[in-house]
C-alpha cells in the first residue's frame, strides 16, 4: 500500500493512528515532533504526511511550511489532526497547503477515509504529470526527429546519384523466370550447424556455377538459400531464345541437384536428416526490373523483379507446398515455348492469393531444345 509518516506528540494518539493505518496495509514511520518527522519525510519521501499541529520543537503548521518550501518533497498531500472545535487552525493549516484535516479524537473510518481520498488525488495527480511530461516528451523528440531528417536528407543530397546517373527501369512484356528451391534446407538447422548448411549451399552452386555463367541470365539473385533468374532477348551476343536457355539451364540443374543429394547423404549420413527437397520451376510472362538506390553505397542501385509473373512463381515454391517433381513448368512457360520440354504428368495448384497454376512434369528435352 502507501509509505506515511505520522507526527504526533501525544503516544496515546500517535499509537492509535499509527495501528489503524498499519491495519489497513500502509507502512508507517513516526515521530514526536515537527522536526523529526520533517526529517523522516525528507528521508522516506512517503505518499502521505499525518501530523498533529500542536507539538514541541517544531509545530504542524511550521512542518507544513517548511515542506511545501522544499521542492523535492512539496507534492506530498498533509492530513492535520486538530482538537475539535480549533477552528484557528484548521483555517491556517488549510491557507498553509494542507490537504485535509481530521479532528481529534478521530475514528478509524474517518482516517481511512481520508487517507484514502488523499492518495487517489496524488496518484492521479501523478498520473495526469506523467501523461503531460510524456506528451511533451514525444512531441520533443518529433521536432528533432524532423530536424535531423531535414539535415540528414540535405546531407544526402549532396551525395546522392542523380536519377540521370541511376540504371533505369527496364520492362519486358514477356520473359522466362526460372526459380530454384532447396525446399526443406531449413528444416536441417536443428541437426546441423550453419556452417554445415553453408557447406550445403556451396556444394550445389558449385556443381552448377559454370552452367549459370554461361546461361546469359539478364537478372539473377539469391533469395536466401534459392535462386532466381529471370532470361530475356536483351543480351547482345548471339544465343538461343530466353525460353531456350531457361530451360536448358533448368535440365542441367536437375543433374546438379542429383549429385547435390547423394553429397548430403554421404556427407551428413549420421545425423537422420531427412532426403533434401530440392526442384525447379519455370514460368514465363511480363516481368519488370526495377532499379532501387542503395542506400549504403553511393552510385549503386538493387535491381528487384517485381510482377505477377515473380510473385506467383515464388508462391509455387513456397514452402507450404510439396515439391512434386524435381523440374516443373507451368502452363504460360510451355504455351509459349511449345516443344521445347518432354513432359509427363500435370497438376493443378492453388497458390497463395487465390491464384490457379496448371504445372506439368518435365521428363527432358523437347525436339526444339534437343536442336538448339
Amino acid at each position: 500500500m502507501a509509505s506515511i509518516v505520522v507526527m504526533e506528540d501525544e503516544a496515546g494518539t500517535r499509537t492509535l493512528v499509527s495501528a489503524i493505518l498499519r491495519k489497513s496495509g500502509h507502512q508507517v514511520a513516526e515521530s514526536d515532533n515537527g522536526a523529526q518527522g520533517l526529517a523522516l519525510v525528507i528521508k522516506h519521501l512517503p505518499d502521505l504526511v499525518v501530523s498533529d499541529v500542536q507539538m514541541p520543537q517544531m509545530s504542524g503548521l511550521e512542518m507544513l511550511a517548511e515542506l511545501r518550501a522544499n521542492p523535492q518533497i512539496a507534492h506530498i498531500p498533509v492530513i492535520l489532526l486538530t482538537s475539535l472545535g480549533d477552528r484557528a487552525h484548521m483555517r491556517a493549516g488549510m491557507t498553509q497547503g494542507a490537504d485535509d484535516y481530521i479532528p481529534k479524537p478521530c475514528q478509524a473510518a474517518e482516517l481511512n477515509e481520508a487517507v484514502n481520498a488523499q492518495l487517489a488525488r496524488a496518484q492521479q495527480r501523478s498520473s495526469t504529470q506523467h501523461a503531460q511530461m510524456n506528451a511533451a516528451m514525444a512531441s520533443k523528440m518529433q521536432q528533432m526527429a524532423e530536424i535531423y531528417e531535414r539535415r540528414l536528407a540535405r546531407e544526402q543530397a549532396k551525395h546522392w546519384p542523380t536519377s540521370a546517373a541511376q540504371p533505369s527501369d527496364r520492362s519486358y512484356p514477356l520473359a522466362s523466370v526460372l526459380y530454384l528451391n532447396m525446399q526443406n534446407i531449413h528444416a536441417f538447422s536443428a541437426a546441423l550447424t550453419p556452417e554445415q548448411i553453408s557447406e550445403i549451399t556451396h556444394y550445389l552452386y558449385e556443381q552448377s556455377g559454370e552452367l549459370l555463367r554461361q546461361s546469359a541470365a539478364t537478372h539473377m539473385q539469391f533469395i536466401g538459400e534459392d535462386l532466381l533468374a529471370v532470361y530475356t532477348d536483351e543480351t547482345p551476343r548471339q544465343t538461343p531464345n530466353h525460353f531456350a536457355r531457361a530451360a536448358q539451364v533448368a535440365l542441367g540443374m536437375v543433374s546438379a541437384m542429383g549429385r547435390c543429394k547423394q553429397f548430403v547423404a554421404s556427407r551428413f549420413a549420421d545425423y537422420g536428416l531427412p532426403p533434401l527437397q530440392l526442384g525447379v520451376a519455370l514460368h514465363a510472362g511480363p516481368v519488370a526490373l526495377t532499379a532501387l538506390p542503395d542506400p549504403l553505397s553511393t552510385g549503386h542501385a538493387h535491381i528487384v523483379p517485381v510482377g505477377d509473373t515473380i510473385t506467383n512463381i515464388l508462391r509455387l515454391r513456397d514452402g507450404d507446398l510439396p515439391i512434386l517433381w524435381p523440374l516443373m513448368a507451368t502452363q504460360a512457360f510451355l504455351h509459349a515455348a511449345p516443344d521445347l520440354l518432354r513432359l509427363g504428368v500435370s497438376e493443378q495448384i492453388n497458390l497463395q492469393g487465390g491464384a490457379q497454376v496448371d504445372v506439368f512434369a518435365v521428363v527432358g528435352p523437347g525436339p526444339k531444345l534437343a536442336g538448339a
